[in-house]
């Protein structure tokens, strides 16, 4: 279907421009917010999963938060120098954008990893549906961290892992992510064309 959402967010960061001559280069600042927003949820998720090993945050002294900040600052700059990160973060290409999306959902099922035991807590999850939807706006990269928010269900509510369950929880996850990505994506967009095909050729809406 293209990337639907990606032109109209561009067509918005047009509105901005100057000068029409200035059109992508406000379509190409868009690329770098959003990378910039990617090193930030990269930072908020580097810390979440490090605060794991530190400790609670009020149990922490002010050595082990600068360990976990520091972490955190080291883990998301050293990815933002990465080549390919730095390349899509500066081109008017849906990449930067998709890399947006992946670190949100990626934190956001870090939220709902933390809260999944408390009342309301499934409304990260409501969450990560919802920017899944968006995502197929832009590009089916942000995907990827289904198997990653998995893995955290997994391991939150499985106290003993062993080899039988892991494989188990593996091949679960990846079945998931295979009936998202194999069928439930194409054949709802197919049903889609079929539909407008229809409604304008057969019955001349």
């Amino acid at each position: 279907p293209g990337a639907p959402l990606y032109q109209m967010l561009g067509a918005f960061f047009s509105i901005f421009a100057p000068e029409p001559g200035a059109i992508a280069l406000m379509v190409n600042m868009m690329s770098v917010l959003a990378s910039a927003f990617t090193v930030l949820f990269m930072f908020w998720s580097i810390s979440l999963l490090v605060r794991k090993i530190a400790g609670k945050a009020e149990t922490l002294s002010v050595a082990n938060k600068m360990a976990v900040l520091g972490s955190a600052l080291v883990g998301s700059l050293a990815f933002s120098f990465t080549d390919s990160f730095w390349f899509n973060a500066v081109e008017a290409e849906v990449y930067a954008m998709a890399t947006f999306i992946l670190s949100v959902i990626f934190y956001v099922g870090l939220l709902w990893e933390r809260d999944m035991h408390k009342p309301r807590g499934n409304r990260w999850l409501i969450l990560i549906c919802f920017i899944i939807g968006l995502l197929f706006g832009v590009h089916f990269m942000g995907l990827l961290a289904l198997p990653a928010i998995g893995f955290l269900y997994f391991f939150k509510n499985y106290k003993e892992v062993t080899v039988k369950n892991f494989i188990i929880a593996f091949v679960i996850i990846v079945a998931i992510l295979m009936f998202i990505f194999k069928l439930l994506l194409p054949y709802s967009l197919s049903f889609f064309a079929i539909s407008e095909v229809f409604f304008v050729n057969t019955i001349g809406l």
